[in-house]
């Protein structure tokens, strides 16, 4: 998941997409992957795709709390004023 987040923040999304799908394989139920996941989506503007990685992300244990920000973002690019559910 490093070499993924690396690859993100140099801005090379691709890379960044292939490392994650690598740890998906390894990690399915990590909930801090799906919001590396959706954070990659939406940067490349595929915000749909970043709602359901987030939202898997919260229906997983343990899941990181800046998820709901990123989830919250994404809603709001898409014009969902409300954002995400409560905590």
């Amino acid at each position: 998941m490093a070499s993924g987040n690396a690859a993100r923040e140099e801005g090379r999304l691709a890379d960044a997409q292939e490392a994650y799908q690598r740890a998906m394989v390894l990690w399915p139920d990590a909930a801090d992957l799906h919001n590396n996941v959706g954070t990659l989506y939406g940067l490349a503007g595929h915000l749909d795709a970043a709602e359901r990685s987030f939202e898997k992300a919260l229906s997983l244990p343990n899941p990181p709390i800046e998820i709901y920000g990123n989830l919250s973002v994404v809603r709001r690019r898409q014009g969902d004023l409300a954002g995400p559910p409560a905590v």
